[in-house]
């Protein structure tokens, strides 16, 4: 409609800028100008014109103010949902990093007792393995790994930190690792020939473990506990 608009006013002002060439020659040569009429109709052509391109300017004013008013809905229902999807992940991470702490903590636990029970068999060092000090570094490993695979990037999340969270060896830990799988290769080896039963019998005493504050021990052979 506004490109109809401004080719009639184009069309209009052309030929009225002629006929008013015409005229001006008809005066300055004495002769008759017909067209006068004419002059008259374009002119007032040209004032309904203003007056529709006007009219028209409100409109289009009028359908951008719509068209702003639909994409704001659109966008702030948007954020709603976009809200509720932020607010579902941060509770699904809360829940999955006290599932990790809890679990890591209980692995820690189960590696010091294997440690003591495995020092008991064989009276020999700790298998390195089953360290504490050891598997905390690699679940931590592991951890990292999987923490360098957060997405989306920024500033303050790269491939070595989310934040103030900071870890390192994290190309020796890939996210794709299966960590029970891994675990069973770090530590089967050592372990399984103790619960096997394929290294040397200790000597009986080897086998009271400590199990009570008040000193008390378990004999493995058997002969019932006695205090230390």
């Amino acid at each position: 409609m506004s490109r109809d608009l401004a080719q009639v006013r184009t069309e209009a002002e052309t030929e009225l800028e002629e006929l008013r060439r015409e005229r001006a020659i008809a005066t300055l040569d004495g002769t008759t100008f017909s067209r006068q009429d004419r002059i008259r109709a374009l002119e007032n052509r040209l004032a309904a014109l203003d007056g529709a391109e006007g009219v028209q300017a409100d409109r289009d004013r009028d359908a951008a103010e719509t068209r702003r008013l639909a994409r704001l809905a659109e966008l702030r229902s948007e954020l709603a949902a976009q809200t509720g999807e932020y607010f579902e992940a941060v509770d699904q991470a809360e829940m999955a990093a006290r599932n990790l702490v809890d679990a890591l903590g209980k692995a820690l636990d189960a590696s010091a007792r294997m440690g003591k029970t495995a020092h008991a068999i064989t009276d020999t060092a700790i298998p390195m393995g089953i360290a504490v000090t050891e598997v905390a570094r690699r679940l931590a490993g592991r951890l990292g790994g999987l923490m360098s695979s957060i997405r989306p990037r920024s500033n303050a999340v790269t491939s070595q930190r989310f934040a103030h969270i900071v870890w390192g060896m994290t190309g020796l830990y890939q996210p794709a690792d299966v960590w029970l799988d891994k675990e069973h290769r770090a530590i089967d080896a050592q372990i399984a020939p103790i619960i096997a039963g394929a290294l040397p019998r200790p000597k009986e005493r080897l086998l009271q473990i400590p199990h009570r504050k008040d000193d008390h021990v378990i004999d493995l052979n058997g002969n019932g506990g006695r205090a230390a």
